[in-house]
């Protein structure tokens, strides 16, 4: 995991010093923001599983910078804050736990990728998506019975001990862009976002344990959008 991270700052950093270097001109700055939905997915759920509140609130929040290669393909940088919620209870007729989060999820999030426009107004972005577990809200519960008796084990702070601390997956954007002013646009996309690795730890004994497999509406304001 260290490694893989070091190699996708790496390419990141010789990305953005190779294109800075190429083309003399300056980035494309722009604000951005996106609301959808996010399903807690595992590759073979139980059929004897009761879940509930199957799908949850994401948002998110931040900037992008781009520098133009060539007239129809770029590369652009997207970073900022995301938030996912994972409220749900979950248990099984075959184990004797039930899980009950209550939990409010905040990321930093990093996303470099290549941005292809094959019309004027049409815009297809491929990312890799980078999560940094930054804050935990709320209480994660399992409650194990045994003969009537129960016993229940709640995280309420720590959250690092049961939180995978970094998750990273592709990223596909398809958007509309809408010039407004000179050298000015507004950008409405579609955004679809899977992790390769789960919101919890490997070793956290937990009856679930989701990827994020993500949908959300964005739009961005893009304040320069010509070379200079």
């Amino acid at each position: 995991m260290k490694s893989t991270r070091r190699i996708t700052l790496v390419t990141l950093l010789l990305l953005l010093g190779w294109a800075a270097s190429t083309h003399a001109q300056k980035p494309q700055l722009s604000i951005e923001c996106n609301a959808g939905a996010w399903r807690p997915f595992v590759r073979s759920e139980s059929v004897y599983a009761a879940n509930s509140q199957r799908w949850q609130p994401q948002a998110g929040l931040g900037m992008g910078i781009g520098f133009r290669i060539t007239e129809s393909l770029s590369l652009t940088t997207q970073i900022g804050l995301a938030y996912n919620g994972l409220r749900h209870m979950y248990g099984s007729t075959r184990d004797d736990r039930t899980i009950d989060s209550r939990l409010g999820l905040l990321y930093g999030r990093l996303s470099p990728g290549l941005t292809l426009k094959p019309l004027k107004f049409v815009a297809i972005r491929l990312g890799l998506g980078m999560l940094g577990s930054l804050w935990t809200l709320g209480e994660y519960s399992i409650t194990t019975y045994n003969n009537g008796a129960f016993s229940k084990v709640s995280y309420t702070d720590r959250f690092s001990r049961i939180r995978n601390p970094f998750l990273i997956g592709p990223e596909l954007s398809i958007g509309v862009d809408i010039p407004i002013q000179k050298s000015r646009v507004l950008s409405l996309c579609l955004t679809g976002f899977v992790t390769k690795g789960s919101v919890f730890r490997a070793g956290f004994n937990t009856l679930f344990n989701p990827r994020i497999a993500q949908l959300n509406l964005g739009m961005a304001y893009t304040f320069s959008h010509k070379s200079q």
